[in-house]
């Protein structure tokens, strides 16, 4: 999924992969969009980038879709 970013100019910036913007220190209160939506959210509401500001939270959701996909082959 590819994001745009708004400067602070209010220029459309991107797009951008998560890791892109991980890479360029993204931060939480800036305003993002996704290439499907035409609505400016702070990027710290959007799920697909809570990892860029909280690595904690896709080490726990890793593990937790690991122990489902162990399950699932089980």
């Amino acid at each position: 999924m590819n994001f745009y970013v708004l400067d602070e100019n209010q220029v459309q910036l991107g797009p951008f992969t998560a890791a892109e913007l991980k890479e360029k220190g993204l931060l939480p209160e800036a305003l993002v969009r996704t290439e499907t939506s035409s609505d400016w959210v702070p990027a710290s509401e959007l799920s697909e980038l809570k990892s860029i500001f909280n690595p904690e939270d896709a080490t726990v959701e890793s593990s937790e879709e690991q122990a489902e996909e162990m399950v699932n082959e089980a």
